[in-house]
């Protein structure tokens, strides 16, 4: 009788962690997330990322070294996954993360649109992570509700997924190529030049936002790559910039059965419009963001009335 190959076993204990392939969070053709156990502690939950090297091809390799180096720059740094151990055998690369039950894309899913308050200690957290990476020279490429992990009890995130990540040079921060979630992806990746690397992030963010906020993406003619091509040809023009937002109705990509009126303060109104513009140029700065009348809550507020729609 033949033996199971390593990943067909429901356990492997492996390097001191016992993996459980039968809890995958996330797979493609060459990873897995698995959860896993300190195996010196079998309390302690981890993450295990592996990666089969022996199926990936050169842009990919070098892609998944630049998420290892990536994961121990940032390691300690605070709202970003903490890298506890890595390791490479027999053509595998593993990576091992903190656990957390909640992402939040789950989390909205269950709960629907997040309350305002609530909303803006997440989302300034995960603006707050992204500005660590941006000084470091770092740009995640694959900012969205899955990739940010939450602790609903406390209220904190974790930003996890450097797997796209880029490391910008001193001196350019320009570039010519990036790949991401079409639906959180700037319109511009698909002009075929040059662009600032630092205003895909910064567009993601607005995505990021209006879900948390309307539990729904933010274009409700939104088609995938087809008509991010099209928004890209509108966005070279110097006089388009407002995207086309919708503030009185949630989207027909809906996240949740949700089905209210709630108020939506104009403030938040003008930061969603500056996060989503179609030309980079007049997308704000992190450090601007981080200054935001609605995320610093330094207004008095005024409110225009939406129906969240199923």
């Amino acid at each position: 009788m033949h033996s199971l190959r390593q990943e067909e076993q429901p356990t492997v204990c492996i390097h001191g962690y016992v993996l459980d392939y039968s809890e995958i969070f996330s797979e493609n053709e060459h990873t897995k997330v698995v959860l896993g156990w300190d195996g010196q502690n079998n309390k302690d939950q981890v993450v295990v990322k592996v990666i089969d090297l022996n199926k990936l091809n050169d842009r990919e390799l070098i892609g998944a070294r630049r998420e290892l180096t990536v994961m121990k720059r940032i390691k300690g740094k605070p709202y970003l996954v903490n890298l506890l151990d890595s390791f490479e055998l027999e053509d595998k690369l593993y990576f091992v993360m903190e656990y957390m039950k909640w992402d939040l894309l789950s989390y909205v899913k269950a709960q629907g649109p997040i309350p305002q308050k609530k909303c803006r200690k997440i989302f300034l957290q995960i603006v707050e992570a992204v500005k660590i990476l941006h000084d470091m020279h770092i740009i995640h490429c694959d900012i969205k509700l899955k990739n940010v992990l939450f602790n609903p009890q406390t209220e904190q995130i974790c930003l996890i997924d450097f797997g796209l990540c880029r490391l910008i040079d001193d001196d350019n921060q320009y570039i010519s190529r990036a790949h991401g979630t079409p639906c959180y992806s700037a319109p511009e990746i698909y002009l075929q030049k040059e662009y600032d690397a630092y205003k895909l992030d910064v567009y993601s963010l607005g995505v990021l936002l209006y879900v948390l906020f309307f539990g729904s993406l933010p274009f409700d003619d939104f088609s995938g790559v087809p008509y991010y091509r099209a928004l890209s040809v509108t966005c070279e023009s110097s006089e388009v910039g407002r995207p086309d937002l919708r503030f009185s109705d949630s989207s027909s990509t809906n996240y949740s059965n949700y089905r209210r009126k709630r108020k939506v303060p104009k403030h938040l109104q003008r930061l969603l419009i500056s996060l989503l513009a179609l030309s980079p140029d007049m997308r704000p700065s992190l450090s601007s963001l981080l200054t935001d009348s609605w995320l610093t809550h330094t207004h008095k507020q005024t409110y225009f009335c939406a129906c969240l729609s199923k």
